[in-house]
């Protein structure tokens, strides 16, 4: 990896760094051409996101803004947290289209507070159901940071296939669960 595409030189940023390059690397590798590919990032990592996401061969489409409202963090005599960045962008090759076509908006409201969070960086269901129309009808959604299973919930119910990859044990149980019912209830 090109040492210049890193945030900075902090050894913290240069290991985070790594390790979402090995991990996208992985995920550009066993996509499809022309799929489509979203990654969070706040104000903080958008310029190692940036480069990391070009480096392994995603060209960047668009950058989604996420108005996570009232519920977000607050700093005293600044600015509150109330926005995450979801990058856009699209393995080389022909697009992939959804079932039909899509139009999103740019800046999407979806609150952070609500019952049943199970995950520090828990994503609301309104918003992953939202980002998913872009994926065709019947597609995979490969989800490489699952947490407690959020876009795999969102995935199924839009009739899309899933594969999920959590490392914290407490996490990914709690998105078994939660996918097993998901499962069972469509049954």
């Amino acid at each position: 990896m090109n040492k210049a595409m890193l945030c900075d030189r902090c050894p913290w940023n240069q290991a985070w760094s790594q390790m979402m390059y090995s991990v996208l690397h992985q995920c550009h590798r066993v996509l499809k051409p022309g799929a489509p590919a979203i990654v969070f990032c706040d104000w903080r990592s958008l310029p190692g996101m940036l480069g990391v996401l070009g480096a392994v061969g995603f060209g960047i489409r668009s950058c989604v803004v996420w108005d996570k409202g009232r519920g977000s963090r607050p700093v005293q005599n600044g600015f509150r947290l109330q926005s995450e960045l979801a990058l856009f962008g699209r393995k080389g090759g022909p697009i992939l289209p959804p079932g039909s076509p899509v139009y999103l908006d740019g800046v999407m409201k979806f609150s952070t507070l609500g019952a049943g969070k199970r995950h520090l960086t828990e994503k609301p269901l309104g918003l992953m159901r939202e980002l998913l129309r872009i994926v065709p009808t019947g597609g995979v959604v490969l989800d490489a940071f699952q947490g407690a299973g959020t876009t795999g919930v969102a995935a199924l119910g839009l009739g899309c296939r899933y594969i999920g990859i959590e490392s914290v044990a407490a996490y990914h149980q709690a998105a078994v669960e939660r996918l097993s019912a998901v499962a069972t209830s469509a049954k």
